[in-house]
């Protein structure tokens, strides 16, 4: 352009201004669409996920409890091929640990748990997680170095009982059901602390500790309660037994699946597998002692 042109108020285009003008265009479509991806990715991110389970289920369980492990392997062999699904066990060693996997999708369910521990856990770790069937009942035990029956329990006799609320509350429960104490009127079984206790005839006395401790305690007490599952891992010889009641359906463990994936598909067929009578079948004639059926009766007792 020539100093002439440029004075008399007018300009000839040789196409620079056209090239910056469609740069600065792909520029801004660029930027929008990586807002875009990211907002997506913020909002939409567990929508997305929440399809993604294919036809291999990896269902965690408690490595404390080999019952679990036995109860998958029989359901992975024998039921899962009927529903098109592979089961695949997970061992894992720590509870939230657990509940964060399926929480998160890396695991599609677990079977560990019963609701109100599972409430325990997810006040504690925000999980999004909840019960979609119970599956079986959990054996609480009795169990004694010294004593071979309730009745034969001192005055003033030393209780070892789990520490956690939701474990204390079975313990307290199955004392309760022996008559060994008597809780406060309308106190629910599930969620019993020690201080619920109304009534304690023979004075016993209790120590709290981790359920998974209990066995070792056995030396230092006169009994003690925890998962009859526990107690043969720690390899407490069965004779050692006093008792082992049936509880009432509060303590059903369920099938625990993620929130996010409640509609995927294969979740819903694996919650249809869960529901095949041979697994009650297995329960019934191969989960003693730490496994009940969830038809089995309740032991009788105040909150049963």
């Amino acid at each position: 352009m020539s100093t002439n042109d440029s004075q008399r108020g007018y300009s000839i285009d040789t196409g620079r201004r056209r090239k910056k003008q469609l740069g600065l265009g792909i520029l801004a479509v660029v930027i929008v669409a990586i807002v875009v991806v990211i907002v997506v990715n913020a909002t939409g991110g567990n929508s997305a996920n929440a399809s993604e389970f294919g036809t291999n289920m990896k269902i965690a369980y408690f490595s404390a409890f080999p019952s679990e492990e036995k109860l998958l392997e029989y359901v992975a062999k024998e039921v899962a091929p009927e529903y098109g699904l592979t089961v695949t066990p997970v061992s894992l060693g720590e509870p939230q640990q657990i509940d964060r996997s399926v929480s998160e999708g890396e695991n599609a369910a677990t079977i560990y748990e019963h609701k109100y521990w599972m409430q325990q856990e997810v006040e504690s770790g925000g999980f999004n997680i909840e019960a979609a069937l119970p599956i079986y009942k959990w054996a609480f035990a009795l169990d004694s170095d010294k004593y071979k029956s309730v009745a034969e329990l001192p005055q003033g006799a030393t209780i070892a009982i789990p520490a956690d609320p939701s474990n204390q509350a079975q313990a307290l429960w199955l004392l309760e059901s022996q008559g060994l104490v008597k809780l406060k009127a309308g106190v629910n079984a599930w969620s019993a602390e020690l201080g619920d206790i109304e009534e304690n005839p023979k004075d016993l006395k209790f120590k709290a500790i981790e359920a998974t401790d209990v066995p070792r305690a056995l030396g230092d007490v006169d009994a003690a309660v925890t998962y009859a599952d526990i107690f043969e891992t720690a390899g407490v010889s069965a004779d050692k037994t006093i008792v082992i009641p049936v509880p009432p359906p509060p303590f059903d463990s369920q099938l625990v699946i993620g929130k996010a994936h409640a509609d995927d598909p294969n979740i819903k067929k694996l919650i249809e597998l869960w529901e095949d009578p041979k697994i009650q079948a297995y329960l019934k004639n191969e989960g003693a002692p730490a496994l009940f059926p969830v038809s089995a009766k309740p032991t009788i007792g105040p909150n049963a």
